[in-house]
């Protein structure tokens, strides 16, 4: 009775797994299709870069998990500000540790507000997947985001960190969507954010000249 019992455990974990995995690649195939619908291009918004040529601004949605006061979050922001457009959502507080979770059993909540006193952010009282989501499927219905960066993280996550880290899962959740996405983080008891939010900026602009061909 107890070999019969384990057996119908592992089938249903199986089968569970099973599941988990196709509902992924279900969220991935539909947004995927809804930017080959759009052809990925953000309509008339177009600036110019790259050696004098016109190139698409890009939209990028940020996000972290320390909070919407993070320092880190801000570097992104005044760095990332004069070469895209940005769309800001943030969680009320920190929320490092909280992985891939997602807020079920309470309401969210939304308020938007000014970071730094310059960028138009949206604050969530809910875990930076939460950010993601709500960023795509409710603030970005005319048109997805062409890349999800999150952090700049106060701490490394290396190792067996970015099974616990918000910050990954942020980008994770991205990637979800069939969204390109980053997580940036910096280690150091003193952290400059600057240089690695110049990183990150550079990346993205690979990333785009990539995409732009």
């Amino acid at each position: 009775l107890v070999t019969a019992a384990l057996s119908l455990y592992c089938c249903a974990s199986r089968l569970a797994a099973i599941l988990h995995v196709m509902q992924k690649i279900v969220f991935v195939t539909m947004a995927t299709l809804a930017r080959l619908k759009t052809d990925g291009r953000p309509g008339d918004c177009r600036i110019r870069g790259f050696g004098g040529r016109e190139s698409i601004l890009m939209k990028i949605l940020l996000t972290n998990d320390d909070g919407i006061n993070a320092p880190g979050l801000l570097a992104l922001c005044e760095e990332l500000s004069s070469f895209a457009e940005l769309l800001v959502v943030s969680t009320t507080e920190e929320r490092s540790g909280a992985s891939h979770g997602i807020t079920l059993a309470s309401p969210l909540r939304a308020r938007k507000m000014v970071l730094g006193g310059r960028f138009e952010s949206w604050v969530l009282n809910g875990m930076p997947a939460d950010c993601v989501k709500f960023g795509v499927q409710i603030l970005s219905s005319d048109r997805l985001p062409d890349m999800v960066l999150s952090g700049v993280n106060f701490g490394a996550n290396t190792g067996w960190n970015i099974h616990y880290s918000g910050t990954v899962a942020a980008a994770m959740e991205g990637a979800f969507h069939g969204i390109p996405s980053l997580a940036v983080s910096l280690r150091g008891r003193r952290p400059v954010f600057g240089p690695a939010a110049k990183l990150a900026r550079q990346l993205a602009e690979r990333l785009l000249s990539r995409l732009q061909g």
